[in-house]
């Protein structure tokens, strides 16, 4: 996937795992994590302790945090001063 592409991706109850919508994209280890974090949003909402738009922050957020991840693993590794 080069940089200049676009990526859908579908949160809710409904939806499927994030495992499963960006498998190859970001390491397991990371989309495991990112689908608990989309899921605790999901119950949190579900539930009224947070309201829809305040869930809808947290997705935003949540998205920013895995392009950034996404983004670290793109970027050539940097040698270290010696």
């Amino acid at each position: 996937m080069s940089e200049n592409e676009f990526l859908k991706i579908h949160f809710g109850a409904l939806a499927p795992p994030l495992v499963e919508q960006l498998e190859g994209i970001l390491p397991k280890k990371d989309l495991k994590r990112y689908d608990e974090l989309a899921l605790a949003i999901l119950r949190c909402n579900l539930n009224g302790l947070i309201s829809d738009s305040a869930a809808l922050t947290a997705r935003r957020r949540l998205m920013k945090q895995m392009a950034k991840r996404q983004q670290e693993l793109l970027q050539p590794r940097r040698k270290a001063p010696s």
